[in-house]
Order: structure tokens, then C-alpha cells, then sequence
């Protein structure tokens, strides 16, 4: 008696809404993702992370930490079957912890005289860097944490100077147990161009991972 087949795999929304073949390099340069207070988008991070390392290749991952240590995104990638330590040893992730740097003391960020001007021609910098070295740069940003003008407009040129926008976001209907939030991924046609596609659909985090499905599909 032959074996019955495997059931077929749910497919990866994520991965298809932006574009991503299995082990393929991502065709988009810069992707936003935005989330907040009440519904973290960090798993995003985590995803492109694990596939990064996943990926064979001599290509590297450099992780600008701004929110955990180092401890922590390997804690949980452990948990998603992805050794951070053993990568970092490797020479295939550099992770340079911005918390624990010395010169950000108060009074030595004060004296730089830093501004948001400064951080948006970094990131411009950055922006170029990725053609060049044929890379791709992923930023997350907490949206509704800012109430200044000038963080605002640097929202806004993030918003402007990305290839793809993916938004996190709470249910109208507030959080259940079996869905976390809505997500939503905006394709444009160029940098500051128009809208190409738009995918929506809800997720649940897990301990080892996110599901993806779309509204309506889970009963």
C-alpha cells in the first residue's frame, strides 16, 4: 500500500505578498515596516533574519540593535530553528548593540548637536549603499511614539524612500486568541511612486513562529 501524501503546506502570505522565492535574493531594496505600542511587528524582523541566514551564499547580516540585546533575538530565533551565536561565530551576522555603546551617554548625545536631518542622511546614504552592494535594508519603526514635527517628516521620508511598506497593525476589534493583529503590505512602483499592490491579511504569533491567513479563513 502506497503512503498517502503530506497535506499540502499552507503558503507563506508574507513571502508571496513581497515577492520572495524559496531562497531567493528579495527584488526591493529598502522595506518599512511600521507597527505599534499594542501590536509589536518585531516577528517581521525575525523573519527576514532567520531567511537571511537560511539563505546559502557567502552573503552577511548587519543588525543595528535599537530595542533588545543581542540575548534576546537569540533566544527567540532559537525557538524558530535559527542559532544566532552560531551564525554571529561564522562570520555571517554582525551585531552591533546600540544600547550598550558608551559614547550614548545623555551628556555626550547632547553635545553632538544631532538632529533628524542628520538621521535621514544616513539613512539616504544607506538607501543608496543597497544598489551598490546589491543589498537590501529593512527598518522597524514604532508609528505611534512620535508627536514631534521633526520625527514625524523623518516618518514620512522613511515612508517615501521605501521600495515596500509593511504595516502591523491592531484588529478593529481588538486582540483574540486566535488572531493578533491585520497586516498589511504596500508594493509601490518605485521609491515615492505609486501604489503596485496592496496585500491585507491577519496573523498569529507563536512561540516558533507567525501564521499568516487571511480574514475569515479561521473558524
Amino acid at each position: 500500500m502506497n503512503p498517502s501524501p503530506p497535506p499540502p503546506r499552507d503558503p507563506d502570505l508574507l513571502e508571496e505578498a513581497l515577492g520572495l522565492g524559496r531562497g531567493g535574493s528579495p527584488p526591493w531594496r529598502l522595506a518599512f515596516v511600521e507597527d505599534c505600542v499594542e501590536t509589536s511587528g518585531a516577528f517581521v524582523l525575525h523573519h527576514f533574519l532567520k531567511r537571511a541566514l537560511s539563505t546559502e551564499g557567502d552573503g552577511t547580516v548587519v543588525f543595528l540593535g535599537l530595542a533588545q540585546p543581542f540575548s534576546h533575538y537569540d533566544r527567540v530565533l532559537r525557538k524558530m530553528g535559527c542559532n544566532l551565536s552560531v551564525q554571529r561565530n561564522k562570520n555571517k551576522l554582525h551585531f552591533i548593540d546600540l544600547l550598550n555603546l558608551e559614547f550614548l551617554g545623555e551628556r555626550r548625545l547632547s553635545t553632538a548637536h544631532g538632529s533628524a536631518k542628520h538621521v535621514l542622511d544616513f539613512l539616504q546614504y544607506c538607501r543608496s549603499l543597497t544598489s551598490e552592494m546589491d543589498c537590501s535594508l529593512v527598518i522597524l519603526n514604532h508609528e505611534d511614539i512620535h508627536s514631534s514635527d521633526e520625527a514625524l517628516q523623518m516618518l514620512s521620508h522613511l515612508d517615501y524612500i521605501s521600495d515596500i511598506l509593511i504595516k502591523a497593525e491592531t484588529l478593529s476589534t481588538g486582540i483574540a486568541a486566535d488572531v493578533h493583529g491585520q497586516m498589511t503590505v504596500i508594493i509601490k512602483d518605485a521609491p515615492g511612486g505609486l501604489i503596485k499592490k496592496l496585500h491585507s491579511f491577519q496573523f498569529k504569533v507563536k512561540e516558533n513562529g507567525v501564521e499568516f491567513f487571511y480574514p475569515g479563513s479561521r473558524f
